[in-house]
């Protein structure tokens, strides 16, 4: 579960927070993906070992894959491994604002995370304009000047529209792609572990599954468990997911 606040609350503000419960045990990830996440917890749990030795540990993140594919996910699992709040910036909301306002309000928002420790997201990276660049310029700017402990996350559908400023700044870059069959039938095999699934052909529903993200075969498979829970009648797995997923594609 994870709780959300919304600075001046509106729920489109720029900067939102919550506080995340997941882990990384939790999600489906690819084996190298795993082993780079989970080097950058160790590394925040044994910051001062690290800096002690004159080593900086990897704290600024490029996370890159299509949408629904774990990027956001990722980033509520190492907010709770870490223990810290999970704040994200919109950038997206940046681009309807004219340059004067949103470069006060994009400041203001720069000035509270240097005053706070957690995992910062900045999320929506869209296309920019030659009238909207200051952002990208302003995130530039944040990410070399900042000295923090705190992880930094710049999340993106195509990263190739981010200036290689960004990318220099980033420590890792983490690609997230569209999960392969093993990945998929792991996702609903978790959505539907309270069930029995020995008996399941999974043939027709990972073919089913197949071009989906993350996201959404872990929405449909959780439809399908709430289904069976719900109505307590007999179902053939195998068929119910396969139409499900087809419909999710439609």
């Amino acid at each position: 579960m994870t709780d959300h606040n919304h600075y001046g609350g509106d729920p489109e503000s720029l900067l939102s927070v919550s506080y995340p419960n997941a882990q990384l045990s939790d999600l489906v990830l690819t084996i190298e993906n795993r082993r780079r996440l989970w080097n950058v917890v160790m590394e925040q749990r044994q910051w001062d070992k690290i800096t002690f030795h004159g080593l900086q540990p990897v704290r600024r993140l490029l996370f890159t894959g299509p949408p629904g594919t774990g990027k956001t996910s990722t980033a509520q699992a190492l907010a709770g491994e870490l223990g810290v709040p999970l704040y994200t910036v919109r950038l997206d909301l940046l681009t309807t604002h004219p340059k004067d306002e949103g470069e006060a309000e994009f400041r203001q928002v720069l000035d509270t995370l240097r005053q706070t420790y957690g995992v910062f997201v900045f999320d929506g990276v869209a296309e920019f304009t030659e009238d909207n660049r200051w952002i990208l310029v302003m995130l530039q700017q944040f990410l070399m000047q900042d000295t923090s402990k705190s992880v930094i996350i710049v999340a993106s559908n195509r990263p190739r529209l981010l200036d290689g400023v960004i990318f220099e700044q980033c420590d890792r870059i983490v690609n997230f792609g569209l999960p392969t069959s093993d990945e998929a039938r792991a996702i609903i095999e978790g959505q539907l572990a309270m069930f029995d699934l020995r008996n399941i052909s999974w043939a027709s529903v990972l073919t089913a599954a197949d071009g989906l993200s993350h996201a959404e075969i872990s929405t449909v498979a959780g439809s399908v468990a709430e289904h069976v829970m719900l109505t307590n009648a007999p179902v053939s797995w195998a068929r119910h997911l396969t139409a499900e997923l087809g419909r999710a594609r439609q």
